[in-house]
């Protein structure tokens, strides 16, 4: 057997003693040589591995080698990944949470999107009324907004009047507005929750019912009006101003008078003439 005649992955390297043939030995595991190769030092490390020709070992996850030779593995890109003995940078996928080609620079899912693989697909939108933050990896990373609720990654629906739902909630569920008070649609705060007409107290808090001898005809955090001297009202909680004029010959000095006994007689030289409600 002459030099020529070793094969790729061979070299010619030992002589048969009492014969003049030379023998091909095969090169190591993961190491290549050209045919007709007369030494170790003629085997590469294949693409995909690195080291001596006598100690070829994979590239690490994450890396790759193009070649053959004993040059290092070369780092993917930023945020994308590869199996181990990869040969061609294309083995790259940008990791869950980014999105680009194979092999190429990744860049991170939008607010609102996610992507829960790895490769070149495009990141996917969140369900309707939900979103999430940068580089999400996962469906459930999408939250209902404000003023809708739903299970995380799922369908969100709006809370209705009456309810609230802030940014900052963890529950699922919409919060209830406090007794005699209300909110529109899609309220996103308990301040959206409104005293009604006849109660009186904070936004987002406790309302109070106005006191006989007072009304409120508005919601809000605003005071109930008190009826004006010479007027009275037995109502609690009034939506309108129901408040009534002492009768003729009587008078009241009180503001906010609640019964008809806060009506005076008039005293001599002085009267009043009006006796209906207003």
């Amino acid at each position: 057997m002459s030099v020529a005649d070793c094969f790729d992955k061979q070299y010619d390297s030992i002589l048969i003693p009492g014969e003049s043939q030379r023998t091909c030995t095969v090169c190591d595991a993961n190491a290549i040589s050209p045919g007709g190769s007369i030494s170790s030092a003629n085997c590469s490390c294949v693409a995909g591995y690195t080291g001596e020709s006598h100690s070829c070992v994979p590239c690490a996850a994450g890396k790759y080698k193009t070649h053959i030779g004993a040059d290092a593995c070369l780092d993917c890109s930023v945020d994308s990944q590869s199996p181990t003995a990869s040969s061609t940078a294309t083995a790259c996928l940008c990791n869950v949470g980014f999105t680009g080609e194979n092999g190429d620079t990744c860049e991170m899912c939008a607010v609102g999107k996610y992507k829960d693989q790895s490769g070149p697909i495009e990141c996917f939108s969140c369900p309707s009324n939900s979103n999430s933050p940068q580089q999400s990896a996962v469906i459930t990373a999408c939250a209902c907004n404000a003023g809708y609720s739903g299970e995380d990654g799922s369908g969100c629906s709006e809370c209705g009047a009456g309810t609230y739902q802030s940014v900052n909630s963890t529950s699922n569920n919409c919060s209830l507005c406090a007794d005699n008070s209300n909110s529109l649609p899609t309220s996103d705060s308990v301040l959206a929750c409104l005293c009604n007409a006849g109660y009186s107290g904070m936004n987002g808090g406790n309302c109070s019912a106005c006191l006989a001898g007072t009304y409120k005809n508005n919601t809000g955090s605003s005071d109930c009006i008190n009826c004006v001297a010479g007027q009275y009202s037995a109502e609690i909680g009034a939506t309108s101003n129901v408040c009534i004029n002492c009768v003729a010959g009587t008078f009241s000095n009180n503001v906010a008078a609640n019964d008809i006994t806060t009506c005076q007689d008039c005293v001599a030289g002085s009267y009043t003439t009006y006796d209906t409600a207003i």
